[in-house]
């Protein structure tokens, strides 16, 4: 009889020592600041409670927000894209004016084509700002007034990593 009783309080002690580990970590992710667009001269800067935020920031803040996520994903395949094609055009560019100078023999061809690579590059990295531009406008539109998030869902099923809890946006 005893045994039962230790064995039921040692399972409720350890439960509650779950949930309160659980509930420490979630408010301990929880980014509920909104986010503000800072433009320069020729930079936009993205910044949440005073810190400038990258790639790896927006993954950690739209991780429950899918269609922030989705929009995100878009600009980083986009922004990857155009910096393959502005490289290449700038490796044309320039490789055939060094190789002209050393020489004297100048392959226009190759520049030529470099600057249409470097000219098309220019949309294709708009495009991507944009898509990020989207996707922060969409998290802070979800954002109340206090700063905390609305319209949520709490729901027990499958992850990734097996049986738990699903936050969603």
């Amino acid at each position: 009889m005893t045994t039962n009783i230790l064995f039921f309080m040692y399972k409720k002690s350890i439960f509650v020592l779950f949930m309160f580990f659980l509930f420490l970590s979630v408010s301990g992710q929880n980014h509920t600041d909104s986010i503000q667009v800072v433009k320069a001269i020729n930079i936009t800067q993205y910044r949440q409670s005073g810190e400038i935020l990258n790639f790896k920031d927006f993954e950690i803040i739209f991780r429950m927000n899918q269609t922030s996520t989705n929009y995100l994903k878009s600009a980083k395949t986009l922004n990857m894209f155009s910096n393959i094609i502005s490289s290449s055009g700038g490796f044309l560019i320039g490789y055939p004016i060094g190789y002209g100078i050393k020489t004297g023999h100048y392959n226009m061809t190759l520049v030529a084509v470099g600057c249409g690579l470097a000219i098309i590059s220019i949309p294709i990295s708009m495009a991507s700002k944009n898509k990020l531009k989207m996707a922060v406008d969409n998290y802070n539109s979800r954002l109340n007034s206090n700063g905390s998030i609305d319209n949520y869902d709490l729901k027990l099923g499958f992850t990734q990593t097996g049986i738990g809890l699903t936050l969603t946006l």
